[in-house]
């Protein structure tokens, strides 16, 4: 008798197996890479969302705290700025009206400071030291209105445009916005070395003028971004900062109106 033995099946060639590995190998390489890709979208989200709240965290107090700057309701305190610096700010208010400024948080200093290795905004009483009150703060700058000829209206030029003004150590108040186009920018730098020169304004300089204040915050990203190439300018005060590292930061700026200081 005859038999044949029927073939039941073939195997996969060499080239079907190298086909199938490289496919497999694009797919893996492709999801690995989209991975990796939304790893560093979450965490650079993270970062810049500590960033903004950082940011957040320490304008709003010191808005909060400049706005009762020179309280003094049913008191006799001499209470009100007591150092107008462009990098510091230094206040009394009685807020318990008991004739001083002794109490609790009723004489505030807000400064810069690192600790370890982190730069931070610190808030400080009479007496006592720098407690933090954001994070990865690099810079803050200040500019002051003021009412110099005291008839209750903020100072300003010809053109109504109002004075925003550094103090000149025992001389007058210096104009930040060089062109008057009612910005402090890079462009009041006029010789370009970094620091805004400004313009004397004649009117002495006294703390006790002082009506309004701007406040420029700086943040920084907690760790720099090896895919981010920062070449950044930005204007802080009276300051004009040039960054080329690999850190993300923002700018916040805004005005206070110290109502309790006659405006």
């Amino acid at each position: 008798m005859n038999y044949s033995v029927a073939e039941s099946s073939r195997g996969f060639t060499l080239v079907e197996v190298l086909i199938a590995l490289a496919l497999t190998g694009i797919i893996g390489i492709t999801i690995l890479n989209l991975y990796i890709s939304s790893s560093r979208a979450y965490h650079r989200q993270l970062q810049l969302t500590e960033m903004q709240q950082n940011l957040r965290a320490g304008l709003d107090a010191l808005v909060a705290d400049l706005r009762m700057a020179g309280y003094a309701k049913g008191s006799d305190a001499a209470v009100g700025m007591v150092a107008a610096g462009s990098r510091s700010v230094h206040f009394t208010m009685d807020l318990t009206s008991d004739g001083d400024f002794a109490d609790a948080n009723e004489d505030l200093t807000f400064s810069l400071y690192k600790s370890s290795g982190i730069p931070r905004l610190g808030r400080k009483t009479a007496g006592g030291n720098n407690s933090p009150v954001a994070e990865y703060i690099e810079a803050m700058g200040f500019a002051y209105a003021f009412d110099g000829n005291a008839d209750g209206a903020l100072d300003a030029d010809s053109d109504g445009r109002t004075h925003w003004g550094v103090m000149e150590i025992g001389g007058n108040w210096i104009e930040l916005d060089t062109d008057a186009d009612n910005r402090i920018a890079v462009a009041d730098d006029t010789d370009a070395d970094g620091i805004i020169d400004g313009i004397d304004t004649g009117v002495i300089a006294r703390e006790k003028d002082i009506r309004a204040v701007k406040i420029w915050l700086l943040g920084r990203a907690p760790k720099p971004d090896p895919q981010f190439n920062a070449s950044q300018t930005f204007v802080v005060g009276g300051r004009v900062l040039t960054f080329n590292d690999n850190y993300r930061r923002q700018l916040l700026q805004t005005s206070v109106n110290c109502r309790n200081l006659g405006i």
